[in-house]
């Protein structure tokens, strides 16, 4: 019984060593597949990037060696070794060329001064060699990868100067109705129209407001763009002033382009013939802020 079993075992030691010679060869063939794939792919790689870093030099704005990078050869062919030292990217393997348009070409670098539209093209390759080299690919494979970019060289620069407006500007923006048309009883009203298309002024005072005091007639109030919304109110004769400091933080004072604004003056008495005069004053707004009076 023994002797039978032992020879059983013999049997099965013997079948899993046939078996492993016979999957030996498939099991390395894979490995070595997966391996030289991934050799491939980073020489490929590596090819690709010095031929995309070469020509993003070459057409940088910049000098070394007081060269312009564009006609720097010897520095982009470097650039091309170091960005494809996993591929084994040699001097030798870079070709540096210039295009008026993609597929035409120029000249070679070095013998060409460029102008701004020309295209640097750089071109590398770089020898694949498989590990096992007469197993497959008994004299390897070239791996070749091109990358062109435009030359952007002594750019003109025309500069437009923008001239500040001027207080002369804004009277001619800035249109004030005379007379004074009568709201109510005892309240008048002026439009206060901006013809500006593109400037915003923004009020910052009204002063020296005088008018006829008839019978005692006093300043109420005076209100911005709506009755409701005050800027100054008492009980006071003429003059009345009204400065920056009096206006509530919520106020808007602006006096947008292509708009009007009303200007409301409130009396303690019937607001016939108040004869009204007053200087304003504005402020460009986006222009440092400077300010200009108006007489009314």
């Amino acid at each position: 019984m023994g002797r039978w079993m032992k020879k059983i075992k013999n049997k099965q030691y013997g079948q899993a060593m046939v078996e492993f010679a016979l999957t030996l060869p498939i099991f390395l063939l894979a490995v070595i597949g997966v391996i030289e794939l991934s050799r491939f792919f980073l020489v490929y790689s590596s090819v690709y990037t010095a031929s995309r870093e070469a020509a993003r030099y070459g057409t940088s704005v910049g000098e070394d060696k007081n060269l312009p990078n564009y006609v720097n050869c010897s520095e982009i062919a470097l650039r091309a070794q170091q960005s494809g030292f996993f591929g084994g990217v040699n001097a030798s393997d870079v070709i540096i060329y210039y295009e008026s348009t993609p597929g035409t070409k120029l000249a070679d670098c070095g013998s060409y001064d460029p102008i701004l539209g020309d295209r640097l093209v750089v071109e590398v390759a770089a020898e694949y060699k498989p590990l096992i080299v007469g197993l497959v690919l008994p004299d390897g494979m070239m791996v070749s990868a091109k990358n062109g970019r435009t030359i952007m060289n002594e750019i003109e620069m025309v500069i437009t100067p923008i001239i500040p407006p001027t207080c002369t500007d804004m009277l001619n923006d800035i249109v004030i109705t005379k007379p004074p048309t009568k709201y109510d009883n005892k309240t008048v009203y002026i439009d206060i129209k901006n013809k500006s298309p593109n400037l915003t002024y923004q009020l910052v005072e009204v002063t020296n407001i005088q008018w006829t005091d008839t019978n005692g007639r006093e300043l109420s109030t005076v209100g911005w763009g709506n009755l409701s919304d005050v800027i100054w109110s008492g009980i006071s004769a003429p003059p009345v002033n009204i400065v920056e400091t009096d206006f509530k933080s919520t106020l808007n004072r602006n006096l947008p382009a292509n708009q009007t604004k009303r200007v409301y003056f409130g009396f303690t008495k019937n607001a016939n013939n108040v004869g009204l005069t007053f200087n304003i004053k504005f402020r460009f707004l986006g222009w440092d802020y400077q300010e200009c009076p108006i007489v009314y």
